[in-house]
Protein backbone atom coordinates (compact mmCIF):
# COMPACT_ATOMS: atom_id res chain seq x y z
CA UNK A 1 0.00 0.00 0.00
CA UNK A 2 1.37 3.41 -0.97
CA UNK A 3 0.45 6.93 -0.04
CA UNK A 4 1.96 10.16 1.22
CA UNK A 5 2.43 11.76 4.63
CA UNK A 6 2.98 15.19 3.03
CA UNK A 7 3.68 16.48 -0.46
CA UNK A 8 7.38 15.72 0.20
CA UNK A 9 7.21 12.47 2.18
CA UNK A 10 5.99 9.30 0.50
CA UNK A 11 4.91 6.23 2.45
CA UNK A 12 4.82 2.60 1.33
CA UNK A 13 3.79 -0.32 3.55
CA UNK A 14 5.24 -3.74 2.72
CA UNK A 15 5.17 -7.07 4.55
CA UNK A 16 8.54 -6.24 6.09
CA UNK A 17 8.52 -2.52 6.86
CA UNK A 18 7.10 0.95 6.50
CA UNK A 19 9.15 2.80 3.87
CA UNK A 20 9.27 6.60 4.17
CA UNK A 21 10.84 8.46 1.26
CA UNK A 22 11.82 12.10 0.92
CA UNK A 23 10.51 12.35 -2.62
CA UNK A 24 10.76 16.05 -3.43
CA UNK A 25 13.20 17.23 -6.10
CA UNK A 26 16.59 18.46 -4.90
CA UNK A 27 15.47 22.09 -4.73
CA UNK A 28 12.67 21.14 -2.33
CA UNK A 29 14.22 18.22 -0.46
CA UNK A 30 14.55 20.12 2.81
CA UNK A 31 12.52 19.04 5.82
CA UNK A 32 9.82 21.47 6.89
CA UNK A 33 8.26 21.43 10.36
CA UNK A 34 5.20 19.65 8.98
CA UNK A 35 7.38 17.00 7.29
CA UNK A 36 9.30 16.27 10.50
CA UNK A 37 6.11 16.16 12.54
CA UNK A 38 4.51 13.78 10.03
CA UNK A 39 7.46 11.37 10.17
CA UNK A 40 7.49 11.55 13.98
CA UNK A 41 3.78 10.73 14.15
CA UNK A 42 4.26 7.84 11.72
CA UNK A 43 7.12 6.39 13.77
CA UNK A 44 5.07 6.57 16.96
CA UNK A 45 2.13 4.85 15.29
CA UNK A 46 4.17 2.09 13.58
CA UNK A 47 5.09 -1.11 15.41
CA UNK A 48 7.47 -2.70 12.91
CA UNK A 49 10.68 -1.67 11.16
CA UNK A 50 10.85 1.66 9.36
CA UNK A 51 13.07 2.59 6.42
CA UNK A 52 14.00 6.23 5.82
CA UNK A 53 15.21 6.95 2.30
CA UNK A 54 15.74 9.83 -0.08
CA UNK A 55 15.96 10.11 -3.83
CA UNK A 56 18.49 8.40 -6.07
CA UNK A 57 20.99 11.23 -5.60
CA UNK A 58 20.05 12.99 -2.35
CA UNK A 59 18.95 11.81 1.09
CA UNK A 60 17.91 15.27 2.31
CA UNK A 61 19.01 18.85 1.87
CA UNK A 62 18.53 19.59 5.58
CA UNK A 63 15.96 21.65 7.46
CA UNK A 64 13.75 24.01 5.48
CA UNK A 65 15.32 27.45 5.24
CA UNK A 66 12.00 29.34 5.43
CA UNK A 67 11.05 27.51 8.63
CA UNK A 68 14.50 28.01 10.16
CA UNK A 69 14.27 31.76 9.53
CA UNK A 70 10.56 32.22 10.23
CA UNK A 71 10.07 29.92 13.21
CA UNK A 72 13.48 28.66 14.27
CA UNK A 73 12.52 27.36 17.71
CA UNK A 74 9.58 25.35 16.35
CA UNK A 75 11.82 23.92 13.63
CA UNK A 76 14.45 22.90 16.18
CA UNK A 77 11.88 21.27 18.46
CA UNK A 78 10.36 19.36 15.53
CA UNK A 79 13.81 18.05 14.61
CA UNK A 80 14.66 16.93 18.15
CA UNK A 81 11.23 15.25 18.50
CA UNK A 82 11.92 13.38 15.24
CA UNK A 83 15.42 12.28 16.25
CA UNK A 84 14.16 11.01 19.60
CA UNK A 85 11.28 9.16 17.92
CA UNK A 86 13.80 7.34 15.71
CA UNK A 87 15.92 6.34 18.70
CA UNK A 88 12.85 5.35 20.75
CA UNK A 89 11.24 3.21 18.04
CA UNK A 90 10.61 -0.36 19.21
CA UNK A 91 11.90 -1.90 15.98
CA UNK A 92 15.01 -1.00 13.98
CA UNK A 93 14.95 2.07 11.77
CA UNK A 94 17.16 1.76 8.68
CA UNK A 95 18.51 4.75 6.80
CA UNK A 96 19.10 4.38 3.06
CA UNK A 97 21.50 7.01 1.74
CA UNK A 98 22.29 7.68 -1.90
CA UNK A 99 24.23 10.84 -2.62
CA UNK A 100 24.28 13.70 -0.12
CA UNK A 101 22.89 13.93 3.43
CA UNK A 102 23.13 17.50 4.75
CA UNK A 103 22.31 19.25 8.01
CA UNK A 104 19.09 17.99 9.57
CA UNK A 105 19.03 15.20 6.98
CA UNK A 106 22.48 14.09 8.10
CA UNK A 107 21.31 14.09 11.73
CA UNK A 108 18.23 12.05 10.82
CA UNK A 109 20.45 9.52 9.09
CA UNK A 110 22.80 9.40 12.10
CA UNK A 111 19.90 8.60 14.45
CA UNK A 112 18.92 5.41 12.63
CA UNK A 113 19.76 1.91 13.84
CA UNK A 114 21.52 0.94 10.61
CA UNK A 115 22.68 2.90 7.57
CA UNK A 116 22.87 1.31 4.12
CA UNK A 117 24.54 3.63 1.62
CA UNK A 118 26.02 3.82 -1.83
CA UNK A 119 29.84 4.03 -1.85
CA UNK A 120 29.69 7.67 -3.02
CA UNK A 121 27.22 8.83 -0.33
CA UNK A 122 28.37 11.87 1.67
CA UNK A 123 27.46 13.10 5.18
CA UNK A 124 27.95 16.80 5.94
CA UNK A 125 27.07 19.49 8.49
CA UNK A 126 27.78 22.80 6.70
CA UNK A 127 26.26 24.86 9.54
CA UNK A 128 29.25 24.00 11.76
CA UNK A 129 31.43 26.30 9.65
CA UNK A 130 28.92 29.09 10.35
CA UNK A 131 29.53 28.75 14.08
CA UNK A 132 26.47 26.65 15.01
CA UNK A 133 27.41 24.34 17.93
CA UNK A 134 27.10 20.64 16.88
CA UNK A 135 25.45 19.45 20.11
CA UNK A 136 23.07 16.97 18.49
CA UNK A 137 25.64 15.65 16.00
CA UNK A 138 28.04 14.81 18.83
CA UNK A 139 25.23 13.06 20.72
CA UNK A 140 24.37 10.87 17.72
CA UNK A 141 27.77 10.21 16.16
CA UNK A 142 29.94 9.70 19.24
CA UNK A 143 30.73 6.01 19.47
CA UNK A 144 29.33 5.39 16.01
CA UNK A 145 32.35 6.65 14.11
CA UNK A 146 36.08 6.82 14.79
CA UNK A 147 37.30 9.84 16.79
CA UNK A 148 39.12 11.27 13.77
CA UNK A 149 35.93 11.08 11.71
CA UNK A 150 33.94 12.69 14.52
CA UNK A 151 36.38 15.60 14.57
CA UNK A 152 36.37 16.05 10.81
CA UNK A 153 32.61 15.72 10.31
CA UNK A 154 31.18 17.22 13.47
CA UNK A 155 33.70 19.78 14.65
CA UNK A 156 35.27 20.85 11.34
CA UNK A 157 32.17 20.52 9.13
CA UNK A 158 34.00 18.48 6.51
CA UNK A 159 32.21 16.19 4.05
CA UNK A 160 32.73 12.53 5.00
CA UNK A 161 32.07 9.60 2.67
CA UNK A 162 30.11 6.46 3.45
CA UNK A 163 33.12 4.33 4.29
CA UNK A 164 33.41 6.22 7.59
CA UNK A 165 29.81 6.00 8.81
CA UNK A 166 27.69 3.47 6.90
CA UNK A 167 26.98 0.00 8.32
CA UNK A 168 26.94 -1.36 4.78
CA UNK A 169 27.92 0.03 1.37
CA UNK A 170 26.05 -1.25 -1.66
CA UNK A 171 25.56 -0.30 -5.29
CA UNK A 172 21.84 -0.80 -4.61
CA UNK A 173 21.17 -0.04 -0.92
CA UNK A 174 17.41 -0.36 -1.41
CA UNK A 175 17.73 -4.01 -2.50
CA UNK A 176 20.25 -4.63 0.29
CA UNK A 177 17.78 -3.22 2.83
CA UNK A 178 14.98 -5.41 1.52
CA UNK A 179 17.23 -8.44 1.91
CA UNK A 180 18.28 -7.43 5.44
CA UNK A 181 14.67 -6.97 6.50
CA UNK A 182 13.74 -10.37 5.10
CA UNK A 183 16.58 -12.07 7.00
CA UNK A 184 15.76 -10.26 10.23
CA UNK A 185 12.22 -11.63 10.19
CA UNK A 186 13.56 -15.05 11.15
CA UNK A 187 12.71 -16.05 14.73
CA UNK A 188 15.48 -15.14 17.15
CA UNK A 189 17.40 -13.01 14.65
CA UNK A 190 14.69 -10.33 14.71
CA UNK A 191 14.63 -10.24 18.49
CA UNK A 192 18.41 -9.98 18.60
CA UNK A 193 18.34 -7.04 16.18
CA UNK A 194 15.70 -5.26 18.26
CA UNK A 195 17.60 -5.86 21.51
CA UNK A 196 20.79 -4.47 19.97
CA UNK A 197 18.86 -1.43 18.76
CA UNK A 198 17.49 -0.69 22.23
CA UNK A 199 20.84 -1.25 23.93
CA UNK A 200 22.56 1.21 21.59
CA UNK A 201 19.71 3.73 21.66
CA UNK A 202 19.54 4.28 25.43
CA UNK A 203 22.79 6.24 25.89
CA UNK A 204 22.22 8.08 22.62
CA UNK A 205 18.78 9.24 23.81
CA UNK A 206 20.29 10.54 27.04
CA UNK A 207 22.97 12.42 25.14
CA UNK A 208 20.36 13.76 22.71
CA UNK A 209 18.21 15.05 25.59
CA UNK A 210 21.18 17.02 26.90
CA UNK A 211 21.93 18.26 23.38
CA UNK A 212 18.31 19.39 23.02
CA UNK A 213 18.52 21.52 26.16
CA UNK A 214 21.87 23.01 25.14
CA UNK A 215 20.71 23.73 21.58
CA UNK A 216 17.46 25.41 22.64
CA UNK A 217 19.30 27.49 25.25
CA UNK A 218 21.78 28.56 22.57
CA UNK A 219 18.95 29.38 20.15
CA UNK A 220 17.04 31.38 22.80
CA UNK A 221 20.18 33.35 23.57
CA UNK A 222 20.71 34.10 19.88
CA UNK A 223 17.08 35.19 19.44
CA UNK A 224 16.92 37.38 22.54
CA UNK A 225 16.94 41.17 21.97
CA UNK A 226 20.08 41.48 24.09
CA UNK A 227 22.06 39.35 21.63
CA UNK A 228 21.43 41.82 18.84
Amino acid sequence: MSGALTDRIGCTLTDDACWLRIEAPAAASSLRVLDMQAITDCLRATAGPVVLAGSATLFSGGADRADMLGRPRESAIALFDLLDAVLAHDAPVIGVARGLAVGAGALLLAATHRIHATPDAVWRLPEVKLGVPPFSAVALMEGRVAPAVLTAAVYDGMAVNAQAWADGRFDDPVAATEQWLSLERRPGEWRAAADTHHFQARPRRLRLARARRASLDYLDAMLSPASG
